[in-house]
């Protein structure tokens, strides 16, 4: 990897993508430092929920899990 030292921990989901905004900056990227990067990464449920979003009308594997008919 080029000078750019991974860090040691991302301290997060925001973390993460403030690194990966850096690292898109540039024409060239260098795919090692990016997977160095996401390896770093510890995903917390906290960070992902306000993306996860239940429809019961589109989730068929909810609703094949939890026994509804549809």
């Amino acid at each position: 990897m080029d000078d750019k030292q991974v860090p040691a921990v991302i301290s997060g989901l925001n973390d993460l993508v403030e690194h990966l905004r850096d690292v898109f900056q540039s024409d060239c990227v260098n795919v090692d430092y990016v997977r160095a990067l996401l390896a770093t990464y510890k995903s917390n449920p906290k960070d992902w929920k306000q993306y996860a979003i239940f429809d019961p009308y589109r989730s068929v594997y909810m609703l094949a899990y939890t026994g509804i008919n549809v």
